[in-house]
This record gives C-alpha cells, sequence and structure tokens, in this order.
C-alpha cells in the first residue's frame, strides 16, 4: 500500500463473504426446508382422518416452498457492520450559550436581563 492511498484500504471485518460459501449455505437452508415440507406431506396423508391435524400439516406443506424460496433469496447477515468506525472529524462543536462573560457590560455591571451561570436573572427588581 503506497502512502496517499490509505483511502482504498478495505477492513477485512468489511469484506463480503465469499460467494461460493455463500451459495452452499443458501443452498442448504433449502434443502432443509424443503426436507420440511416431505415431512408435512408424509405426516398430512398419515393424518388424514384426524380433522384437527390434518390441515395443519397440508399448510404446512403449501407454505413451506414459498418460505424456502424466501430464505434461499436471502443474503448473509453482514457481521462487519455492528461497528462504528472513527472518521476524524467531529459530529459537532461545542459552544457555550449564556455565559457570564455574555452578562456583563462594558461598564463592569451585569445585564439584569441576563441569567447567572445557575439561571437566576441577576437583577432581581428589589431596587424599584
Amino acid at each position: 500500500m503506497r502512502r496517499g492511498h490509505a483511502a482504498d484500504a478495505h477492513l477485512i471485518t468489511g469484506a463480503p463473504p465469499n460467494p461460493n460459501d455463500e451459495f452452499d449455505y443458501r443452498r442448504k437452508r433449502y434443502l432443509i426446508t424443503m426436507s420440511i415440507r416431505i415431512v408435512c406431506l408424509i405426516l398430512a396423508a398419515v393424518t388424514y382422518k384426524i380433522i384437527w391435524l390434518f390441515p395443519i400439516f397440508v399448510v404446512g406443506a403449501m407454505a413451506l416452498p414459498w418460505i424456502a424460496v424466501v430464505l434461499a433469496n436471502d443474503r448473509l447477515p453482514r457481521h462487519g457492520s455492528r461497528f462504528t468506525r472513527y472518521t476524524g472529524t467531529p459530529a459537532r462543536e461545542l459552544t457555550v450559550v449564556g455565559s457570564r462573560a455574555d452578562a456583563t457590560r462594558s461598564d463592569g455591571t451585569t445585564n439584569p436581563d441576563q441569567p447567572d451561570a445557575a439561571g437566576i436573572p441577576t437583577d432581581r427588581g428589589d431596587d424599584a
């Protein structure tokens, strides 16, 4: 890596997974889901006389192909995205609002309209 090209460097945690490994994972997930569907079809055929159990297996056998396709088309979770990387720039600059320096006039007296550090106005109107 040459100097000046640090922005081109990639972190290993941000690299995508190997496409072959990802395909194998998706194929395995699809086969498991479709195997469960075959079991549901067999159980539906065995329990066709049990009124309350038969529909459960039939619905499972009908829904599992759709679920298998959705899961097979889903990508692997990204493991490296849970960390926040330091970018070198501050999010915002903090400023002091309502300080005692703002409440002091040029003649050295305090401004009665400005509150002090505790938020209490400096002139309480006792001289009226």
